[in-house]
């Protein structure tokens, strides 16, 4: 495998990496924000929903962790793969590893995406 590609691979996981860390950032204060709407507008249906919202917020945490720990198994395959030459196999299934921890990052983005649309839906549905 390439240098070049290596390197690229490397580059891309490191720039997952800085997205996955803001959307850690950002769960803590969207958590926040639910607190504050049940102690601001108490009600049986509003804590119900904001709870349901705040599981989610948790695994989504938890997905985050996960998706964080295979992108450095990642990159440390990809530093070890440096020193092979382009025929061998590990660059190979390098290149295959990043493009089902790519396919993972998509998915994981669609859903955290779906999951602010539905967090600011419920803001807005409340407010």
């Amino acid at each position: 495998m390439s240098n070049y590609l290596l390197h690229a691979y490397r580059e891309e996981n490191d720039k997952w990496q800085q997205t996955l860390n803001v959307q850690r950032m950002e769960l803590p204060a969207m958590r926040e924000v639910l607190s504050d709407l049940i102690k601001n507008k108490p009600g049986e249906k509003v804590i119900e929903n904001a709870r349901n919202l705040n599981i989610k917020l948790e695994v989504q945490t938890g997905v985050i962790d996960q998706i964080s720990e295979k992108i450095q198994l990642q990159q440390d395959k990809l530093g070890t793969l440096q020193n092979e030459t382009p025929e061998q196999t590990k660059s190979l299934t390098a290149f295959y590893d990043q493009e089902e921890l790519r396919d993972e990052l998509l998915r994981f983005q669609k859903n955290y995406l779906d999951l602010k649309q539905l967090f600011h839906s419920y803001l807005l549905s409340v407010l």
